[in-house]
């Protein structure tokens, strides 16, 4: 199957060492490995808090400014420590469903800061053990277990790129058909496979 518009991600998880980032994405350019985006993991509870990443993307910004950006996974707890943590961040952002709505708030404004950054992907955010026999041992999606409701911070994760939704929002005038790409550019009609949304829905499309 051919993906003509599909885009390479090479994914790192060094953010606490700009350095090493730097090295290793000159040398995917040495070697000539061809790729559109540079992926970043970042974890609060594992990489500190939020200077780290500002470090990370000043260095990325600045070194690779031909790259787009994505935080292709992030996360945090909505109620108790995720296991392994190493840092301690609950002064800042509480594991309560407040604190992780807080901490997506402050995260995407980071990231509003720099327009290299166009993606914001959160690990496992579905995983909702509630009513089921799953232990609940993962603390950090956007669904409470005990409750089986969504959190505060799903929400206000889709306030990253706004701008684009809102245009389409607006420009979903009723009877007339409109397509948009999922960066939010509007397009006459998809000519490839892929999602797209149409009138302001999410929409699968198969193209013979």
């Amino acid at each position: 199957m051919r993906c003509p518009d599909a885009k390479i991600i090479l994914h790192t998880e060094r953010v606490q060492q700009p350095d090493v980032l730097e090295n290793f994405y000159n040398r995917m350019a040495r070697y000539n490995v061809p790729y559109e985006i540079i992926g970043l993991s970042y974890y609060p509870y594992f990489h500190g808090n939020l200077n780290v990443l500002d470090k990370a993307l000043q260095t990325l910004t600045q070194k690779f400014p031909d790259k787009n950006i994505m935080i292709v996974e992030t996360g945090y707890s909505y109620k108790w420590e995720v296991p392994g943590t190493t840092v301690n961040n609950t002064s800042t952002w509480p594991y309560t469903e407040a604190g992780q709505a807080k901490f997506v708030r402050d995260l995407v404004a980071e990231l509003d800061k720099y327009s290299q950054v166009d993606g914001l992907f959160w690990w496992w955010m579905e995983y909702n053990a509630f009513g089921t026999s799953l232990s609940g041992w993962y603390n950090a999606p956007l669904f409470d277990s005990t409750t089986g409701k969504a959190t505060e911070a799903l929400k206000e994760l889709c306030s990253f790129g706004t701008s684009a939704v809102g245009e389409i929002e607006a420009d979903n005038t009723a009877g007339i058909d409109r397509w948009y790409n999922l960066q939010g550019i509007r397009i006459d009609k998809p000519k490839t496979s892929g999602i797209y949304i149409r009138n302001g829905r999410k929409t699968y499309v198969r193209v013979q």
